[in-house]
């Protein structure tokens, strides 16, 4: 019972301090579209004081199936020595040794020159103008 008024009174007290927030709210924040929004007030519903909803603890068990799980058992595969220690499906991959290419060491294609330069960038008016910028 102290529970249930417990529960109760929290639920008024957080209905009660939501309501006042709603209340107070003036506006003071500025809507662009000046529409005004109206809310509709909270109404206590008969779900929500029910005790057939809220009270947990006389649930009747009957309700909910407990599933049993099946025991873990050992089968043959899991203690075989040829599946475990059988290394002959498992080829090791060779990798051929790193060489030198003509292309590595040709200087036509680590020599290349710049085909176009940029303008060098140049001080205009407006960019120290402080008419501009203050």
């Amino acid at each position: 019972m102290k529970n249930k008024i417990t529960k109760l009174a929290a639920g008024l007290f957080l209905v009660t301090a939501l309501l006042i927030g709603n209340i107070n709210a003036n506006g003071t924040e500025f809507n662009a579209l000046k529409i005004e929004i109206i809310e509709i007030p909270a109404q206590m519903e008969n779900w929500m004081t029910d005790d057939a909803i809220w009270d947990t603890e006389s649930l009747n068990n009957e309700l909910f199936i407990v599933e049993a799980e099946t025991e873990l058992e050992m089968e043959n595969w899991m203690t075989r020595g040829n599946i475990w220690n059988n290394n002959y499906r498992f080829v090791a991959a060779t990798e051929t040794g790193m060489e030198l290419e003509n292309w590595m060491t040709n200087e036509g294609i680590w020599n290349i020159q710049p085909k176009a330069m940029e303008e060098k960038l140049k001080l205009k008016s407006w960019m120290v103008n402080t008419a501009i910028w203050n």
